[in-house]
């Protein structure tokens, strides 16, 4: 009975030091590293940002890398820049003309991933994966901001001067969820269209979110918190309600901001410029055969 029991407790680790050199040797099960770079459109909605739907030009740029941990899972770092703005000049209602507020931010966001392809299972050779490979993705991260406008020339930041008489950090928890496609250029480089958006735990992403502060000593601080003079009398009796302590934005939602990104991804896989099949010599990668010869 008790070699019995020494031989079952024998198979079962031999069984699952197998199956942990299987998950954890990448070589050995051509699971893969990548790296990706990407650019893109950015969108943002809040208080300021008056249906605009997206930012002008190319307003992120990003850089990441992919981990194949499953047949149908990976797990994905990224870090990007972004640009976010808006302003109440673009609004058709006369309480935002004559709030008057603006602000732009550079941001820093970075994420981590899950990444899930719904339509193909890797088969265990990246180089002969299929042309179109689409996937869903969930994630947490963090984005950095730093709201700014102009005075009278100066940039200030407005976080700085507690406009709605309120301290606020400069970092937010995001959840990231994403769409997109990978689409196979060649063996070794992807084409990926994306679309993403970020739920986050802030609503100053743009420096108005429940009411005026003030009053404030600093004559600064009173003049970045209420701009309403700047245009003059728009609305009198909208004008008359904008005092500290009245209503500057809509604190029931949060401020949020998505993108549409394209990137290119080229694998990383350890034997990279090594043949597997090569014992004694070193021969580039690229002599063995296409991925794409059998499609």
């Amino acid at each position: 009975m008790r070699n019995t029991w020494i031989i079952c407790l024998l198979t079962v680790g031999v069984g699952l030091s197998t199956q942990a050199q299987s998950f954890l040797g990448w070589q050995y099960n051509d699971r893969y590293f990548s790296v990706n770079v990407g650019s893109g459109k950015v969108g943002y909605s809040g208080d300021l940002s008056h249906g605009r739907a997206f930012q002008p030009g190319l307003a992120s740029a990003s850089m990441g890398v992919e981990a194949r941990l499953l047949s149908r899972l990976s797990a994905r770092f990224e870090a990007r820049w972004f640009n976010i703005s808006g302003s109440d000049s673009r609004a058709e209602d006369d309480f935002s003309l004559q709030r008057n507020l603006s602000f732009r931010s550079s941001n820093i966001e970075i994420e981590l991933s899950g990444m899930y392809y719904f339509l193909n299972a890797y088969q265990g050779m990246y180089y002969k994966r299929k042309p179109i490979d689409p996937y869903v993705s969930l994630g947490v991260g963090l984005v950095f901001h730093n709201p700014k406008t102009d005075l009278d020339g100066t940039t200030y930041a407005l976080r700085d001067f507690n406009t709605e008489g309120r301290n606020y950090g400069g970092s937010a928890f995001i959840v990231p969820v994403g769409l997109g496609a990978k689409l196979a250029l060649n063996e070794f480089v992807n084409l990926i269209p994306e679309l993403s958006y970020r739920l986050t735990f802030s609503d100053y992403l743009d420096d108005v979110s429940g009411t005026y502060g003030g009053p404030f000593d600093d004559p600064i601080a009173t003049a970045l918190s209420n701009r309403k003079d700047e245009v003059g009398v728009i609305d009198q009796a909208v004008y008359d309600r904008l005092v500290p302590g009245a209503q500057r934005g809509d604190e029931a939602s949060r401020d949020s901001y998505y993108m549409i990104t394209v990137k290119l991804e080229v694998y990383l896989p350890p034997d990279l410029f090594i043949n597997k099949g090569a014992k004694h010599s070193k021969q580039k990668l690229y002599k063995k055969p296409s991925a794409f010869d059998k499609m």
